[in-house]
């Protein structure tokens, strides 16, 4: 007992507090303490006594936070934080009912009862709606729980979808899975949230292609992990995510929790410049982008069959500048496209930034007016339907503008950019954009809808159009093996040929119960097309694409190649007490290594100039995960060149991986990391520096 209660019990008798006494920490720690009071119940009396003072004040302390809940299932803290909070909450809740039948009626509260609908609704095909301090996690099994208790398996929908396509699971559901509650289809496809004041509108839940859009408002008092992005949004559309939110950023920088004082955001995560939103004026409000803590309501909304919307008003969060300030998102097109329009009075000529990031590329078009973005075999077309004069697309890198703040630390934000609307001297006006969804092949759309005010937004009544459903393959093959995580509905594959194989096409197969037309890749890399066609309906079409790309070239080069290092230093070296140090990357033992978490190189001094063609890193657990990197290369160690951009590793292996580029003649070699997919650390355990390659095999140099 005074292991497990003595903190709880001193915290319940009001000995201190903490910074959870509000939050979702409230949750996980009378959730925890209550789960553990209970299974302590009963041994002897002490214990006893102590677990049933540790039961009623839990449900004191409960009350701080659950009165946060609304009406309709919202939490203030976004989905991940819902996530961690009430899994907790409600562990509490099944053991209560499980030991001792009952909860007290914490169940049947309002909000509690409704949150179920709140991770449901704010997923996506493309993944959760992943606003504020959110990387939320796949496995959730308290909805499981939900489902099962107030009989709405509908609520597990999303769980069974994460099962099925992503393998997510927890020994939890062993507790809670019921047969049938991954089955059961959500009877609405649009859901609002007060508090957070979102809507969220799809065209289904059963394909990966489905649309999905959500956009957010703010209503909110307790002020906890909270971005500065009222009118931030998200759209999924033919298995891509066009419009993404960047998520969570480092806890430990300075300032982080720094709401008022305004040095949260001016990390580019947290504030405005980081969201999908407009800003207005940055050189006169260059942090205070928003009024962080002020309103944004959802005004008006409507779901029909055809589409649905949902509108903001965002006056609130622009008092230096704006009279009137709203935004709307539209799902239109008998829900397959979707209308992002503002409306603004401003109270003074103004300079204007519309952003949307994204991991497309971004092509514009013409004039400005129009902009293509493109993933994998998927595009999205963007048209301007009303704009302020001059107003054009460009892009942005996802980094702060030019006279902003942009402190140290920060995660970098790699392959994302902004899709982004500058206006100049705007004072009244409209912005409205069109966003339409398109395979790689398809014609972009000559038709334009009309546009309309938002006064005038509506949702024509009738029953959606029906669609074609698209011929599908059973599986393909790859030189007569099954391709591994094929699904139907994805129509994009990568397929990584080894380095010294990729003189040899593979061979693509498939087996389907419809027409199926390979069109083979001339040459590696290059790209495998398999076109579907329904013999009873030959006009429509379905096209998988296999990308065939090299694979890394991997091991150490023949003896003799290896240019000598005289030095080795580094920028940083956080973890220099545990012997990870820039020597061990050039000690020859792969157990060894240098970190450091965040931005920072490692330099390697060659004693003179030499002609160098080639760099080898063998990355720390290379073989889960894949890190960011750029290679410069100096005479004096003064003035640099970036020989080898936008460095990324393969991701399959933990030997060294060789990265060639032009001939360059240096005695400094910078290995400039910034992470990887996994954190931020960089972790190289072994390094060389090679003179030039000559075609496929290593050349003659100095």
């Amino acid at each position: 007992m005074k292991h497990a209660f003595s903190h709880a019990l001193s915290w319940y008798r009001g000995e201190f507090t903490h910074n959870g006494e509000y939050n979702n920490i409230n949750l996980v720690d009378n959730g925890s303490f209550s789960v553990a009071a209970l299974a302590m119940l009963g041994d002897e009396e002490k214990v006893t006594q102590a677990g049933l003072e540790i039961l009623r004040g839990s449900y004191r302390k409960l009350q701080n936070t659950l009165r946060f809940f609304t009406e309709d299932g919202s939490w203030p803290e976004g989905p991940h934080y819902w996530q961690y909070g009430t899994e907790f909450l409600f562990f509490k809740m099944a053991a209560m009912h499980r030991t001792l039948g009952t909860d007290y009626g914490l169940a049947e509260l309002e909000g509690v009862k409704e949150s179920g609908e709140y991770p449901l609704h704010l997923w996506g095909p493309g993944g959760f709606f992943n606003f504020y301090d959110s990387a939320t996690p796949n496995v959730h099994p308290q909805t499981l729980w939900m489902a099962d208790f107030y009989d709405q398996p509908h609520i597990a929908w999303y769980a069974g979808e994460l099962t099925r396509r992503k393998g997510a699971f927890s020994p939890y559901y062993l507790l809670f899975y019921r047969p049938g509650m991954f089955d059961e289809l959500p009877p609405s496809l649009d859901r609002t949230f007060t508090g957070i004041e979102s809507i969220s509108m799809r065209s289904g839940w059963t394909n990966l292609n489905d649309t999905f859009a959500s956009v957010k408002g703010f209503n909110d008092t307790l002020l906890s992990h909270i971005d500065m992005d009222a009118g931030t949004f998200v759209f999924d559309a033919l298995g891509e995510r066009w419009a993404t939110d960047l998520g969570m950023e480092n806890y430990n920088l300075p300032g982080f929790w720094d709401y008022a004082g305004g040095q949260r955001w001016t990390y580019y995560r947290k504030g405005a410049q980081g969201q999908n939103v407009m800003i207005m004026n940055p050189e006169s409000n260059p942090v205070f982008m928003q009024d962080y803590d002020a309103r944004a309501p959802l005004v008006r909304s409507a779901s029909k069959p055809r589409g649905a919307f949902g509108i903001i008003d965002l006056t609130e969060r622009y008092p230096k500048d704006a009279l009137s300030y709203r935004r709307g998102l539209m799902l239109t097109g008998d829900r397959q496209q979707l209308i992002v329009q503002d409306e603004f009075d401003l109270k003074s000529s103004s300079e204007l930034y519309w952003f949307m990031h994204t991991e497309a590329h971004i092509e514009v078009l013409g004039s400005g007016q129009e902009a293509v973005l493109t993933q994998k075999d998927k595009k999205l077309y963007v048209k301007m339907l009303d704009a302020p004069e001059g107003a054009a697309f460009s892009e942005m890198m996802a980094q702060p503008l030019e006279g902003t703040p942009n402190p140290s630390g920060q995660t970098v934000n790699h392959g994302i950019r902004k899709l982004v609307v500058h206006m100049a001297g705007a004072n009244r006006g409209r912005l409205s954009l069109w966003m339409v969804p398109l395979t790689e092949e398809a014609p972009l759309p000559e038709e334009v809808p009309e546009f309309r005010s938002l006064d005038d937004w509506s949702i024509p009544d009738g029953p959606m159009q029906e669609r074609d459903r698209l011929p599908e393959v059973n599986s393909i093959l790859v030189d007569g093996s099954a391709l591994a995580g094929f699904d139907p509905q994805r129509t994009y594959y990568e397929w990584t040929v080894p380095y010294d194989q990729r003189s040899k096409v593979p061979e693509i197969g498939v087996v389907s119960d419809f027409d199926a037309a390979v069109i083979h890749a001339e040459g590696i890399p290059g790209k495998t097309y398999i076109d579907v066609t329904d013999p009873s309906n030959p006009g429509v079409r379905n096209r998988y694409t296999v990308a065939l790309v090299p694979g890394p070239l991997i091991g150490d080069p023949p003896p003799g190649h290896r240019l000598p290092i005289q030095e080795v230093t580094a920028s940083a070296s956080p973890q220099a007490s545990y012997g990870y140090t820039p020597d061990k990357t050039i000690d020859g033992d792969y157990e060894t290594r240098w970190t450091s978490e965040g931005s920072h190189w490692i330099q390697y001094d060659l004693g003179e100039n030499r002609k160098v063609g080639a760099v080898s890193i063998a990355f720390f657990s290379g073989e889960t995960r894949r890190s960011y990197f750029t290679v410069t290369a100096s005479t004096d160690g003064v003035h640099w060149n970036t020989v080898y951009p936008d460095g990324l590793s393969s991701g399959t292996t933990a030997q060294p991986e060789v990265f060639q580029f032009p001939e360059v003649t240096a005695r400094f070699i910078r290995i400039n990391g910034s992470g990887n997919t996994s954190n931020q650390w960089n972790n190289y355990t072994e390094v060389g520096i090679f003179r030039p390659m000559n075609g496929n095999g290593w050349g003659r140099g100095q």
